[in-house]
């Protein structure tokens, strides 16, 4: 017997509305940002995408600028993939990872 489909293979199954979809329910939650892909990525691209983006953020960018930053190497380094367009952002684009200090615990 045949394997069943996947959903994402579903005739009619539409992969961005699904990301945005996913996305305001993780922002109705109370997450700040989320990047979501609107489709199937190529798997080298998008692991220079997150690790670009996650440099960018750790080294104090804002979302909007991480995201901006990985998108670019992404497209350079990969002219033949359109990974780097595949990334809706949703969120606060001026949000900036922060490392708390202190004894998370103590509420410092």
């Amino acid at each position: 017997a045949a394997a069943p489909a996947s959903v994402l293979q579903a005739p009619g199954y539409n992969r961005p509305l699904f990301a945005a979809g996913l996305a305001r329910a993780l922002i109705d939650m109370g997450v700040r940002c989320v990047v979501a892909a609107g489709w199937a990525v190529d798997d080298e691209p998008a692991a220079l995408f997150a690790s670009r983006f996650y440099e960018a953020l750790l080294s104090g960018q804002r979302f909007i600028e991480a995201v901006g930053v990985a998108r670019l190497a992404t497209w350079q380094n990969h002219p033949g993939s359109n990974t780097w367009a595949a990334y809706q952002c949703y969120g606060d684009p001026d949000w900036r990872w922060r490392q708390r200090v202190g004894d998370v615990a103590s509420g410092r």
